[in-house]
């Protein structure tokens, strides 16, 4: 899943626990079970630039509208995919630490169009649960 997607899960579930330790233990859990879903990874800088900023400009308008423990949600769930851009920008050798990106686990994989829109229900569920929750 892309960051804003694995963010919004991470924040909707932090909010919901309520204390910011189970939700650092809910986002990390949560950005294992998204990845397990098929779907579609940006592949190239330009496309984690925009996801990355996406995420980062709804962070910014949902500031007044989280609590902590939503805030170390999204950390937690974001945090596994920083292995990811390490290794984009070739700063990351060797095999990967998270579960789901070490090649053992399958990390679901679905064409462009498919793998990017099944991750929009997740989104803005999550989003709609962080604004009415």
């Amino acid at each position: 899943m892309n960051f804003t997607t694995h963010a919004l899960v991470g924040a909707a579930l932090g909010a919901h626990v309520g204390s910011p330790a189970a939700a650092i233990a809910t986002g990390l859990t949560s950005h294992l079970v998204l990845d397990l879903i098929p779907h579609h990874d940006v592949t190239d800088w330009r496309g984690a630039l925009l996801d990355v900023s996406v995420g980062a400009a709804t962070f910014y308008l949902l500031r007044s509208c989280l609590a902590a423990a939503g805030w170390w949600g999204a950390v937690a769930a974001t945090a596994p995919d920083l292995e990811v851009g390490l290794r984009h920008f070739g700063l990351w050798r060797g095999r990967c630490g998270f579960p789901t990106h070490n090649g053992d686990h399958l990390h679901g994989r679905w064409p462009p169009i498919a793998g990017t829109l099944i991750q929009f229900p997740f989104a803005l569920a999550s989003l709609a649960f962080i604004l009415l929750g």
